[in-house]
């Protein structure tokens, strides 16, 4: 039972991290849900700027007017992975590096909005019934006119209730249904229900992975699915070479009518920002329209010159983490207080983050459901004089300064945002010495040895916020962030339970917010806010201002 909760948990939050990558469909709010961006399925309003450039399609295609795309032409897009590291026709074996090259080509039923919204993509909705056993029934109508990529056994595979149960029994088989669901099965050819154990505002959204064909299965076996990447998205995979590139050409009979616009999309594996920011600025032959990159600075070069950028930028949140041992002084409340004072984090923002990271004095970022708005809410902002006196209160000063480490997470946190942490918190008598680790060092420290001074580490926030809650401050050894030197009180573990239900959470998640920054332990430290960016050429419209991603069957290219 412990290895199958394992397994489902891992697969939960591996549907979670591609299914906010799917593309999008109708939006169905979730009850107390909060407004919020991303698209609606239909034909977006444009977004980019009207600008020189390579049109790739037609040379006297009219000048692009927004909400007017225009057809045909061929995006060029360089993703953030290197691509092929699990095989990518399997829905139930995918990973989460390799999403990126599976949004052209795939669909599931529903995902999630950044807010926790549900996005409707193959089902038109859903019904949830009361069984009046402690379970749930979810019911969800598909679209019907949605069929497969074409492939050598069939030109009209068709999703339907069927080929979901099937995928599910699958997913069981191979791995293990998403935690709280019981039963699959069919009400009709079209209708498909789910029983879970537990509702939660996530639950209609963590169904099943993307579809793909099950008579390729049936017929040639799971070796070859594995490498016919087929589902029902807007493009069809035609060429993919590991760590190369992945050609994608329409798929004509989308389900969606008049969409894709474009003809055909090529994603490439560019290993270096030198070779990409080349790339960016090609015109014709080599150029791309799009590169996803972590690095602030790279994006800040682009944004000066004219070039737009998206970012889901509010998913990642890097923090303090301080020892709890009650005999450690950090975790003397005034300590914890004092280093939250200690850090500017506008100016981290602005100079170490150029500009696109955003400064962070709390868990849940702006874009997500239970944000707290406000002002003056969150950890103790910046201003040395109030952490020198609760320093001086705690009994530290400038000739008996604190001395610990300092221990950045390699591969986001640079050495050069350790730095100046190191030299802010001197200025409030802490004498921090750098600690710098591979990152199996610091996954060692993490999870099996513990850390005496600061961790300088990183979440995720996840969509749903009382989800948010469970994966990062809910400690399951060996699934969630096993923070060892950080442990969860008994108050807080109640909290994160509290919220785990359908409807408005919204109240119970800001309860654990304001316990999880309470003066009186302040179990983390938030100082900014990062994560994927997209930095588009002014010739890419399709997006809007307000999205997390790159929606393919909503691109076109303008000149």
């Amino acid at each position: 039972m412990k290895l199958k909760r394992v397994l489902a948990i891992l697969l939960a939050a591996t549907m979670i991290l591609l299914l906010v990558a799917a593309c999008a469909g109708d939006a169905a709010p979730a009850p107390g849900g909060a407004a919020g961006g991303g698209q609606d399925g239909g034909q977006q309003a444009g977004g980019g700027q009207a600008g020189g450039g390579q049109d790739g399609g037609d040379a006297d295609a009219p000048a692009p007017v927004p909400g007017q795309p225009i057809r045909g032409g061929h995006s060029v897009i360089a993703p953030a992975t290197q691509a092929g590291v699990a095989p990518v026709g399997l829905p139930w074996d995918v990973n989460p590096a390799d999403a990126a090259i599976i949004e052209p080509f795939t669909h599931g039923l529903t995902a999630q909005y950044l807010d926790g919204r549900t996005r409707l993509i193959l089902s038109q909705g859903y019904e949830i019934t009361d069984n009046g056993d402690g379970t749930w029934t979810v019911v969800h109508h598909l679209h019907e006119n949605v069929y497969l990529h074409p492939h050598s056994l069939s030109d009209s595979e068709k999703v339907n209730a069927s080929l979901i149960v099937w995928l599910a029994d699958r997913v069981q088989y191979y791995s293990a249904w998403p935690t709280g669901m019981i039963d699959v099965y069919e009400v009709g050819e079209y209708h498909v229900a789910f029983v879970w154990e537990q509702l939660r505002n996530a639950t209609p959204s963590m169904t099943m992975p993307w579809v793909t064909s099950r008579m390729i299965y049936e017929t040639y076996g799971l070796d070859v699915l594995a490498e016919t990447p087929i589902s029902a998205g807007p493009f069809r995979v035609i060429e993919y070479v590991r760590g190369s590139h992945v050609i994608y050409e329409r798929f004509d009979r989308y389900f969606r009518e008049g969409q894709p616009y474009l003809d055909g999309m090529t994603y490439v594996f560019l290993g270096d920002r030198l070779t990409q920011g080349l790339a960016l600025r090609t015109e014709g032959e080599g150029r791309v329209d799009s590169v996803r990159t972590l690095a602030a600075d790279f994006a800040s070069e682009f944004i000066r010159d004219g070039f737009d950028i998206i970012t889901m930028d509010n998913i990642t949140i890097v923090a303090v983490l301080p020892n709890d041992d009650p005999a450690n002084p950090l975790a003397n409340p005034l300590v914890r207080r004092a280093v939250s004072h200690a850090i500017d984090r506008d100016t981290i923002a602005t100079h170490l983050g150029f500009g696109v990271h955003t400064p962070a004095l709390q868990h849940i970022p702006p874009q997500f459901g239970g944000f707290n708005a406000t002002p003056g809410y969150g950890a103790p902002p910046f201003n040395v004089e109030a952490g020198r006196a609760l320093m001086q209160e705690a009994g530290f000063g400038p000739d008996n300064p604190l001395r610990t480490t300092l221990i950045p997470r390699p591969g986001l946190v640079t050495d050069n945002h350790a730095v100046v942490i190191q030299d802010m918190l001197t200025e409030i008598w802490i004498e921090a010495d750098l600690n710098i680790m591979d990152i199996g060092g610091f996954t060692e420290v993490r999870q099996q040895t513990g850390w005496d001074g600061i961790m300088l580490c990183a979440y995720i926030s996840w969509m749903q916020p009382e989800d948010s809650g469970r994966m990062n401050f809910e400690h399951i050894p060996g699934i969630n962030p096993n923070w060892l030197s950080l442990v969860p009180s008994d108050r807080m573990l109640e909290l994160i339970e509290a919220s785990m239900f359908f409807g408005d959470v919204v109240p119970a998640v800001m309860e654990l917010s304001d316990y999880i920054l309470d003066d009186d332990f302040l179990w983390i430290i938030p100082i900014w806010y990062q994560g994927m960016i997209n930095i588009l050429h002014p010739r890419l419209y399709g997006w809007a201002p307000g999205d997390h991603m790159l929606f393919p069957e909503q691109l076109w290219i303008g000149g």
